[in-house]
């Protein structure tokens, strides 16, 4: 049993009541709004997605991505027992290209359905998730946010204006294209 507490806390996750029909969703989640992910140089970005199962039964859950390449969730699949709680680690891979905004068009999905008791993330039949099943599955989707600290976020902007304010007051000479020129490029591509 939850301590009155941590029961206090789920009380303002997403879905913890009801959706628009009146019936009681499967599952709430913290965040229940958006996955914010701090962009740092050369280095992994994670945060915690708390799952709640609002349930007096087992629920099962699997998470997916508009990226894969780009985040990992760990776990990505699992049972989560009555009114128990499960939080998954979701992982961003090290960004190549820095944004210079927190704007991101990815986003997560949360699948969840009711299943047997004792039921382990390894036995779940394939079609667990499918919507052909005749279960009942909710989703859950969070977008992506980028936390572009202050620092990063003013470097990447003050070296292109750095770089256009040096062409423009002739500090940084603009030559015309040569052949010479475009051949080495041309064989660096390669």
């Amino acid at each position: 049993m939850l301590s009155g507490e941590r029961k206090k806390s789920f009380t303002s996750w997403r879905s913890i009541n009801s959706d628009g029909d009146g019936n009681q969703l499967i599952i709430s989640v913290h965040p229940d709004d958006k996955l914010k992910f701090l962009v740092e140089r050369r280095k992994q970005s994670s945060c915690n997605l708390n799952v709640f199962n609002n349930t007096e039964h087992c629920v099962a859950f699997k998470i997916k991505t508009t990226n894969p390449k780009k985040y990992i969730a760990n776990p990505k699949s699992g049972v989560i027992q009555a009114r128990h709680s499960c939080v998954i680690r979701l992982t961003q891979q090290v960004i190549v290209k820095y944004p210079l905004t927190g704007e991101c068009k990815d986003k997560y999905l949360i699948q969840t359905t009711i299943v047997p008791p004792n039921y382990a993330a390894d036995e779940l039949p394939k079609d667990t998730f499918a919507k052909e099943s005749g279960r009942r599955i909710e989703e859950c989707k969070l977008p992506v946010v980028y936390i572009i600290p202050p620092d990063l976020g003013h470097q990447e902007h003050d070296i292109w204006s750095l770089l256009r304010d040096s062409v423009k007051d002739g500090k940084i000479p603009v030559t015309e294209p040569s052949p010479d020129r475009d051949l080495t490029v041309t064989l660096l591509q390669q």
